[in-house]
């Protein structure tokens, strides 16, 4: 697995902030669905990746995520969103499950062997659902975003992404 000089500098920095995010703060408190500020996670969105979550208010969360294929082209993607989360939509199995949206931007690499890198970026439109564990803090949710590129091509894709944040 060979990487760019670009895609080395784009890991390494999100790498780097998803560890100082982790810092930024160890206070507490309340919101919709739990009484933590900070999560970080695990995503599969027909590639593995990284989230991360900072608590901003009671129900406005700032995300980031990052991505990358592990087989094929080794694209990878980035993404920061600003996220409202609305109260319970219905419980299931005992779980309230919560609703989302949101907006922001989306980075995403193309590493076509038969035309040059292509760099995409482009505004992003989320909404998704999710619920917590009662016996740990842990996120599980589901997320449905839009994307619409604005830079190289005019080209808009559609993502599903499943995933878990650990809350601390």
């Amino acid at each position: 697995m060979k990487l760019s000089p670009l895609k080395k500098l784009v890991v390494g920095a999100l790498a780097l902030s998803f560890c100082l995010f982790a810092e930024v703060s160890h206070a507490t408190r309340a919101s919709i669905t739990n009484q933590y500020d900070l999560s970080m996670g695990g995503i599969y969105a027909g590639a593995l990746g990284a989230t991360a979550t900072y608590n901003a208010q009671r129900n406005y969360f700032i995300d980031a995520g990052v991505s990358m294929e592990t087989s094929g082209d080794q694209n990878i993607a980035t993404w920061g969103d600003i996220l409202f989360r609305q109260g319970q939509l219905f419980s299931a199995m005992g779980y309230g499950v919560n609703w989302y949206w949101g907006g922001g931007v989306k980075f995403r690499t193309e590493n076509n062997p038969n035309v040059e890198e292509l760099y995409y970026v482009g505004p992003r439109g989320v909404a998704g659902l999710q619920t917590h564990l009662s016996s740990m803090p842990l996120e599980i949710f589901s997320e449905l975003a839009t994307t619409m590129y604005v830079t190289q091509a005019t080209k808009s894709e559609f993502d599903f992404v499943l995933g878990a944040r650990y809350y601390f």
